[in-house]
């Protein structure tokens, strides 16, 4: 896997300089919104080097929150709301995630306050990002019943290995060594806060070889 990272950013590095790599598109969104508001909102967090929508694409170009839509028990009974932030192999402006997460709070109290529950569904360090925001406020895990992690570490050694080879993500670097490296520690102390309210998280990983978060 960390090899694949690093050969990930390679790629990426050299499809800059040829002009073919687009840059992500962070900007926070409705992807699916109903005519009549539904009582839940799915909300989706990227990962690092993820992109708003693509992280969700299949490479058939079918979205993951299209399927809602599609199916007949579903259809109608959510809205879907991606989250994103910046994050990159070597861009300037990439998030911590401390960072991320105080923005996501920001956006789910001025676009999703009048939903009664939150889904949350992130991939790799969105989860990270996800989680952290939980405990920003107390009030959060109250509207929040379910979290769905795919790929989310649960190991600054596993970080560690990554951010050897992609150092420049300050999300990376900061988990590996820096400021942030409490993190994994203080996020385990957080969650198991006595009397905490939390949410039921099922969490899943890929079982094929990948270099895109």
């Amino acid at each position: 896997a960390v090899l694949l990272v690093a050969s990930g950013a390679i790629k990426y590095a050299l499809g800059i300089l040829d002009g073919a790599v687009r840059l992500t598109n962070t900007e926070p969104k409705f992807v699916v919104q109903n005519k009549e508001r539904p009582d839940t909102v799915v909300l989706l967090v990227h990962g690092i080097f993820g992109d708003l929508v693509d992280t969700w694409r299949n490479p058939n170009g079918v979205a993951f929150f299209e399927l809602f839509d599609r199916d007949v028990e579903f259809k109608g009974k959510f809205d879907v709301y991606a989250f994103g932030f910046p994050s990159s192999y070597f861009q300037d402006g990439s998030y911590k995630i401390s960072e991320a997460a105080k923005r996501l709070q920001l956006h789910v109290y001025d676009k999703l306050k009048d939903y009664r529950r939150i889904i949350i569904i992130a991939h790799s360090m969105g989860g990270l990002v996800a989680m952290r925001y939980m405990w920003l406020d107390d009030r959060n895990p109250r509207r929040v019943p379910l979290m769905v992690l795919f790929s989310t570490p649960q190991d600054e050694n596993q970080v560690a290995a990554i951010a050897r080879y992609v150092a420049w993500n300050p999300s990376l670097a900061d988990m590996a060594g820096g400021r942030d490296a409490r993190f994994f520690g203080d996020l385990d102390d957080n969650w198991k806060k006595d009397g905490a309210i939390r949410p039921h998280v099922v969490c899943a990983y890929e079982v094929r070889n990948t270099f895109l978060f």
